[in-house]
């Protein structure tokens, strides 16, 4: 058995920085954020869920320049035992229609 080398094992490179101060999301962030990472468009996405009794889960999309945009994606009831993490990330900042999927209510509601 070998022992690798350190030095190759994992490679780390900056790509983006995001500024501490009042004009970012960072402040209200907790401490269970989940985060997806975009090296090519240099941005991040950040899941945060309120940790209260009830609260409101956010999404934070940073790009470079330290500029980002705050999403409301619902309200939650919190449960200790599991973090709320999101994976359904897709790596595009494409806006993706949403409500083509019609539920038997709104059915029998638009044919009277």
């Amino acid at each position: 058995m070998t022992t690798p080398d350190p030095t190759k094992v994992a490679s780390w490179s900056k790509f983006l920085s995001l500024e501490l101060d009042e004009n970012n999301p960072r402040k209200r962030l907790s401490s269970v954020t989940s985060f997806f990472i975009d090296e090519d468009k240099k941005a991040a996405v950040l899941c945060d869920p309120k940790r209260r009794d009830k609260g409101r889960d956010m999404v934070y999309i940073v790009g470079e320049d330290n500029l980002f945009r705050k999403i409301p994606v619902g309200e939650f009831r919190l449960n200790f035992l599991s973090p709320v993490i999101y994976s359904t990330y897709a790596p595009s900042l494409v806006r993706i229609q949403q409500g083509g999927v019609m539920t038997r209510e709104r059915k029998r509601k638009s044919r009277h």
